[in-house]
Formats: structure tokens, sequence, C-alpha cells
């Protein structure tokens, strides 16, 4: 595709989905769910997407969107658009609820509450299993980044309004969620932190504003490659480089949430060691237990399984335990065949693993057991996972740290170990594959 036609399509994108965005959220009530990762989700950023996606589709290209369907065969042919309709939901939804407050949503994104609530488009095309084109659009300053990989002349910046020029810069998130790679970072005297929202807006800024030396560490929640696209253009044309949160560049023909959680995106030389930091070799690997590695035999069961397993135990202690839990053989099978790579530890909240119908099994895999209860600890406590290291001898980030809970997996990454969250054993044991 040429640049003419990139930034046509682009163009055309940017106004139906600002078109779009007025008109849902002005005739619309609110609607919030949450996708598997507890990030915020509207109706209006699926009504954006099955717009952009259309337009995407009719122009022959292959679409890898957040809101739509996830194909990674897509990924692996090296040619697709990206969508991203609304990065920065949190953002919208607050605009949304201060023109409800203020009974004005016909005027709904014409005061600026500042840079910590903005939100964007981000588009972007991939060529070859190279970044080719990319776009950004802020819904509420009017910024438009348009950028051409293969050439700095046709790069596009119209509306900055959010104007950062220092020398040195450490883009932050709004949400003041620091982990200990970033509170390093705020130690160096000359970097100036700067709070801004969106992943897909803090990345592009850290590579094309005019910073001597600039990282975004994104280690909140999972990043895809809609979020990070546009900036991964624009390294080619400014210099700079985007990593997955395990250290490594960066792949645009693999997959579509990148591993680990999160996305850290650097320019210049003085944040270079944050790399050396995310790749430090992993020695142990933490798991949660309740619905990693323990499972509830009722597929339709959606409670928490230490209540349940206390309940079944007060009503008769010698209650049929694997009629109501069954452990998560598949992926047991492939942790032993890594044990020896590795020092593998559970971590819990409570004491189902004491079941003595399993305490043999976990046992010839893992090396010790740790309860949150039993240490006076909450899972969502950093202080808990830097006990563990403690009592390890490990540094933080020789930690793996394994959970389906995005609070206990933000929760370590601020004490400094490496997350993964668990969604799916394949998406797991190919995460871990990466690490052996």
């Amino acid at each position: 595709m040429d640049k003419t036609t990139a930034y046509e399509l682009f163009e055309t994108m940017i106004k139906v989905a600002e078109k779009q965005l007025f008109e849902f959220t002005r005739n619309s009530s609110l609607s919030i769910d949450h996708k598997a990762d507890k990030s915020a989700v509207t109706q209006c950023d699926k009504e954006i997407d099955t717009k952009l996606t259309k337009i995407a589709t009719q122009a022959g290209l292959q679409v890898v969107s957040e809101e739509g369907e996830h194909v990674l065969r897509i990924v692996q042919s090296g040619s697709y658009v990206t969508i991203d309709p609304i990065d920065g939901t949190l953002g919208y939804i607050d605009y949304v609820n201060y023109s409800i407050e203020n009974n004005d949503l016909q005027n709904v994104f014409e005061k600026d509450l500042g840079a910590e609530k903005d939100f964007c488009l981000l588009l972007g095309i991939v060529e070859n299993g190279e970044p080719r084109f990319g776009a950004c659009y802020n819904y509420i300053t009017k910024e438009k980044i348009l950028i051409d990989s293969n050439n700095k002349n046709n790069f596009i910046r119209l509306n900055n309004k959010r104007i950062y020029s220092q020398e040195y810069v450490a883009y932050l998130d709004q949400r003041f969620l620091e982990d200990a790679i970033t509170n390093q970072i705020l130690k160096i005297s000359e970097v100036i932190p700067i709070r801004q929202a969106t992943l897909g807006l803090k990345s592009i800024y850290t590579i094309v504003n005019p910073h001597k030396s600039a990282v975004t560490v994104h280690r909140v929640q999972t990043a895809g490659l809609w979020d990070i696209l546009p900036a991964a253009v624009a390294c080619k044309v400014f210099g700079g480089k985007v990593y997955d949160d395990l250290g490594n560049p960066l792949r645009l023909d693999s997959y579509i949430i990148l591993p680990g959680t999160g996305a850290t995106i650097i320019k210049g030389e003085k944040f270079k060691f944050v790399i050396d930091e995310l790749k430090k070799k992993t020695k142990a690997i933490l798991f949660d237990f309740s619905r990693t590695l323990l499972l509830p035999a009722d597929k339709t069961y959606q409670g928490d399984l230490n209540p349940l397993h206390a309940r079944l135990k007060q009503e008769n202690p010698n209650y049929a335990f694997l009629k109501h839990f069954v452990l998560n053989s598949a992926l047991l099978d492939f942790l032993e065949k890594i044990k020896d790579k590795f020092k593998l530890y559970i971590f819990t909240s409570g004491s189902i693993q004491n079941a003595p119908e399993i305490r043999d099994d976990l046992e010839i895999v893992f090396s010790g057991i740790y309860s949150a209860e039993t240490m006076g600890y909450s899972k969502k406590d950093p202080e808990a996972y830097m006990q563990i290291a403690k009592e390890l001898n490990f540094s933080p980030n020789e930690i793996c740290f394994v959970d389906d809970s995005q609070q206990n997996i933000k929760a370590a990454s601020k004490a400094g170990l490496k997350t993964i969250l668990f969604e799916t054993n394949e998406k797991l044991i190919s995460l871990l594959k990466k690490i052996v």
C-alpha cells in the first residue's frame, strides 16, 4: 500500500470513529463491561470497532482489532491492520460521567479534563511482518498523528496540545501504579515524570517527541498489538524500540497479546538498563492455585474455591473432595517436564492446597507452597511477593508470577516480579516455553 492510500484510509476511519463516538455517547446510556483482564469496555468501543472493521475489510485488509475476534492466523500472515477504537476507555467513562453529572451530554467532550483523562483512536498497518503505517487521533485535543515508516518527511502532526520536550522523560500511568522498575527509573535525578493517559499515546510520545531519551514502562495490564503498533511504526522513523514484558523485541507475526503483562517503549540510551532488568533470567515460577492449578469439577460454578472447600468441609469433614475439584492435569504435566529448569512454587490465598487427595501430586512438581492466610498478607499486597522473594533468596525480577486475577498481577508487578495473566492452558504454556 502506498502512503496516499494509507493516509486516506486513516482519515476516513478517523472521521467515522469521531462521528460514531459523538452520536453514540449523546444518544445512549453508558454501559460498561469488563474483558478477561478486567479492563473496561463500553458498547461505544464495540460500535466503532464494527464500523472501522467494515471499512478496512472493504479496502481489502485483514483486521486485528481489540474488540473483534482475535485470529492468530491473520497475524501470522504478516499483513493486516490493527484497530483500537478507544484506547483509554477509563478516560472516556470519566468524560461521560462528568457530563451526566453536569447535565450536559451534548457538549460531552468540550471541556479538557487534562492529559490523565485523554483517550484516543489507534490504527496501524503491517506489511510483510513489518510496521508500515500508523495513526493516532486524540478525541479530546483533536491531535492527529500520521506516520509512514519509510519516509520521515511524510510525518504529519496536527493540534499538538500536550507539549512535552524535556530532555529525559518517563511516561507514567495515570493511575499511580508504579512497579519496581519504574521506581528505579524515578530515582534518576534528571528524569522528568509525566502522567499521561493511554498506552498508545504514551508510547507514541516517547518516540516522536523531541526527548534525548524517553521511556514508557507499562506493566499495569496486558497489551495488544493494537496498543503499540503506531509506536512501532514511529520507531522505524525516529529510532527507538518496543519490547514485551519479558524484554524481547516486539514481534508482529507471532502473537496478538504481548507476552507477559504490558510493554516497554524506549528511545535513546538513558533507559537501556530497563531491558536488562526485564531480561534477567527467571529462576523461579510462582503459581496461583485456585482456578489456575485447581479447577471446580462443576464448570458452571463461578465462585471462589477456598470458601467452597471450607463450607463443604464444615458440612462433612470427610466429603468427597475429588467430586468437587479437579487438578489442571494438562498444565501440571507440562510443569513436571520443566521442573528441573526452574524452581516451581505455589502461592494461594487459603488452605485448599492441603487437601490430602491432591497433596502428593503437588509435592511431585512444586518445591514449596506459600499461603497468604498463613503469612498474614493479602495477595493484593506487594509486600507479600517481596517477602516470598526474600525467603527464596531471589531478586523479585528473577521470579515469574502466574495468576488469573488482574489485581494480584498488579501487586506482584509492583513488587518487581515478572507476571503472566492466566487465561488458558494453551496461552500460558506458549509463554512459559518462551521463558524456557
